[in-house]
């Protein structure tokens, strides 16, 4: 149960990180890693409703062995990834200290900026919440547990 806690803190640092429109889902594939052992899971994203200022969003995070969680949520929208933000780290990638990439997921292949934000690496592309791959070690990582998402499909929304 407390690697699921961890697991759970893991995955809401991901929502930081968006293409807001109503309709955007993004399901991504996810394998924790921990020495010698791993566990395959996935996690849903869908932005369902807007006000002014914030966007509702539903998350479904599974975890082979361990169950599935279901959470809806109000998020800010300036706490979300927008296309002229995306737009911002694509062309300028080098100079936020990233690099450019090209990547294949099970998604497809995209043009990425691979960069570090935070501890995490992360792969920032034009999709719904922004990223095609990030890889997240835990926070205190003393079981060097990681977090491994790939982008497996996404819907972009239909409205703003």
């Amino acid at each position: 149960m407390k690697m699921f806690i961890v697991i759970a803190a893991m995955t809401l640092s991901t929502l930081a990180q968006a293409t807001p429109l109503v309709g955007d889902y993004s399901h991504f594939n996810i394998t924790l890693k921990t020495e010698g052992e791993s566990i395959s899971g996935f996690l849903k994203m869908t932005l369902t409703d807007k006000t002014a200022d914030t966007y509702n969003m539903t998350t479904i995070f599974h975890i082979e062995g361990l169950g599935t969680s279901t959470d809806e949520e109000t998020v800010a929208t300036s706490d979300l990834m927008n296309d002229e933000t995306i737009t911002h780290y694509l062309t300028n990638c080098v100079a936020e200290e990233g690099k450019l990439e090209t990547i294949t997921v099970p998604a497809g292949k995209f043009k990425t900026c691979a960069l570090n934000l935070n501890s995490d690496r992360v792969w920032i592309a034009r999709v719904p919440f922004g990223f095609v791959k990030k890889i997240e070690p835990s926070a205190e990582n003393t079981n060097k547990l990681t977090a491994i998402y790939e982008l497996q499909s996404f819907v972009n929304g239909k409205t703003k």
